[in-house]
Formats: C-alpha cells, sequence, structure tokens
C-alpha cells in the first residue's frame, strides 16, 4: 500500500502512558501512517497495604476482582516472593476483571476470567452478578485512588468485601514537555489520568480526547467542552478503531 493511502498518515496520537506498555498499539498506529508521542503523567507505585498480599491471606477469598491490568502485575509479583507460580494460586478463585484491558492481559497470562459482564466496567460487572453475595467473600486489589462505586454497591449486595490498594499513582517528574498540537488525539485510559492532565497541563490547544470507558468519558467531559471519542470497546486497541473512524468521517 502506498503511504499516501495509510488511513491514520500523518495524525499524531498522543499516549499518556510509558513507551514499555505501549508496544502492540504503537505498532499498530504506525502500521496506519499514524505518529505515536509519550507524555506519561503518572507513575505507579507500590503502596504499604502490598505486603498484606501473602498466599495464606490470599486463601481466604473465593473472588478477586482485578481493577486494571495494573493491578494484576502487582498482585502477581507480590506473590511471586512466595510461590514460583503465582497464577497458580488464583486456581479454583472466581476471576474477574473491570475493563476489556484487563481481560486482554490477564488471558495473555492464561488466567481466563469467570466473568464476562456486557460492558467490562464497575458498573457492567455489578449488572452481570447476583443480587443475593452474602456467601461470597470478595477481594478488590485497585489502585489507591480508585472509584469507591464497585466495593459499596458489593456491600449492599452483602458480599464480604476487601478493597486492597496494592498500587497507587505518583506524577511523574517532567524533564521536557510534549508541545501539544490542534487535532492531536490524546487517548485517556482512566479518570484518575484525565484529571491530572486537565489539571496540570497548561494552555491546551484544540485536541482530541479519546476516552477508555464511559467513567474517564464522564471525567474528560468535566474539563472539555469539544467532541470527546469514547472507544466502543474499552481497550487501548478500541481507541485505534474510534480515531479511524472518526478520521473516515472526517474525509467525506
Amino acid at each position: 500500500m502506498n503511504t499516501s493511502d495509510l488511513p491514520l498518515r500523518d495524525k499524531r496520537i498522543v499516549l499518556l502512558r510509558s513507551k514499555e506498555k505501549s508496544k502492540k498499539i504503537v505498532e499498530r498506529i504506525e502500521a496506519l501512517g499514524g505518529v505515536v508521542l509519550f507524555q506519561p503523567v503518572l507513575d505507579l507505585v507500590p503502596t504499604a497495604t502490598l505486603k498484606t498480599l501473602t498466599p495464606e491471606w490470599l486463601s481466604a477469598y473465593d473472588t478477586i476482582i482485578f481493577a486494571s491490568a495494573n493491578a494484576v502485575d502487582f498482585f502477581l509479583k507480590q506473590l511471586k516472593q512466595y510461590v514460583i507460580s503465582p497464577v497458580s494460586l488464583l486456581n479454583g478463585k472466581c476471576i474477574i476483571p473491570v475493563g476489556q484491558e484487563t481481560a486482554n492481559y490477564l488471558l495473555s497470562l492464561q488466567i481466563k476470567p469467570s466473568l464476562v459482564p456486557k460492558s467490562y466496567s464497575q458498573e457492567g460487572i455489578i449488572e452481570a452478578l447476583p443480587l443475593d453475595l452474602r456467601s461470597k467473600k470478595i477481594l478488590l486489589p485497585n489502585n489507591l485512588d480508585s472509584r469507591k462505586y464497585l466495593e459499596e454497591e458489593l456491600i449492599k449486595r452483602q458480599a464480604q468485601v476487601t478493597a486492597l490498594p496494592i498500587y497507587q499513582s505518583v506524577p511523574v517528574i517532567k524533564k521536557t514537555t510534549l508541545n501539544l498540537k490542534n487535532d492531536d488525539f490524546v487517548v485517556f485510559s482512566s479518570s484518575l489520568i484525565a484529571k491530572f492532565f486537565f489539571e496540570n497541563q497548561d494552555n491546551i490547544p484544540k485536541i482530541r480526547p479519546v476516552a477508555i470507558g464511559p467513567s474517564t468519558y464522564n471525567t474528560i467531559h468535566e474539563y472539555f467542552q469539544g467532541e470527546i471519542l469514547l472507544a466502543e470497546e474499552s481497550s487501548l486497541m478500541g481507541t485505534i478503531e474510534i480515531i479511524l473512524a472518526s478520521c473516515s468521517q472526517s474525509m467525506r
């Protein structure tokens, strides 16, 4: 294919995350002719409560709801201090991911989600679960700044719930600042990233925000009054599809 025919030719797509965690999406964008720029805004560090997580402590729970792919990472790395294969500790437990990206990451580790909700969001998970959860002991490994909706709704259904913040977000110390331009597609993967970006970025031009998930979309809307693209599939790959659709529409 002639490079001039590539659907994202010369389109700038800004990822607010590290290059190390973005290999697949970078390959996809560049194959379509796009230009990938990086501006990480938050870094992730373990919390003190991560040390609570041991194989013996984990054995008390029958259900684990992972808030993100990062939660899976911190969770398994902590347990690897005790066993060679921490994934084996999940055998027999109900494993539920929040978000398509989390589901995809679990599958890449040969961990099959036990529940596939229609919508991979906290709200979608609540809709898919039984109304009576009084016999369930549920663990929520998450970010210190995670939304409380899921925890609160599970408690309403009489589940025994433990929210365990195993990592937290801290601002990235910028060595250089990315010079954003009009019509840059800026991908927001979480509400926290959106909030931090808009509250700390000066002189934001007419960007084109792309949201992963309704919650992130709503947060962006609090700060941005223009058009916001919402990925149909709540994953980074889903954002590429909505960007492609937007570019195709603008060419008509």
